[in-house]
């Protein structure tokens, strides 16, 4: 009986010893980038938003990587306005997409990518 405080002590610091704990990240690394519609068809427009983990205390630029075999128009960068944590902006897919279909977004060592689902058919 004599171990059981023991035990439960080692337990509660095992998620520490393993580095599994949470570290705060950089302030302003992107999160989430969402598209909408969250499946589009050949040639539409869709929008997307980049969301980053906290709000930044400047303008922040983040870098939109694409294939351009797969989108008509999407830019190259974007900026969060200071004092927030997203920005949104259009994309628009080509007539025949190929290649792949992820956007991803950078900055600040951080990265996340989205994927564009495209509807079952070449066309509405």
């Amino acid at each position: 009986m004599s171990y059981r405080p023991r035990l439960l002590a080692l337990v509660a610091l095992l998620p520490v010893a393993l580095g599994t704990a949470s570290t705060p990240r950089p302030d302003g690394q992107p999160h989430k980038v969402e598209m909408n519609p969250p499946a589009a068809y050949p040639g539409d427009t869709v929008l997307f938003r980049v969301e980053l983990n906290q709000a930044t205390s400047s303008s922040q630029p983040v870098a939109i990587a694409s294939d351009g075999a797969f989108w008509s128009s999407i830019p190259s960068e974007v900026t969060v306005p200071a004092s927030s944590n997203n920005v949104s902006f259009y994309a628009t897919i080509q007539l025949d997409p190929s290649g792949s279909n992820g956007v991803q977004a950078s900055c600040n060592g951080g990265s996340v990518t989205c994927y564009a689902m495209l509807h079952n058919g070449k066309s509405r």
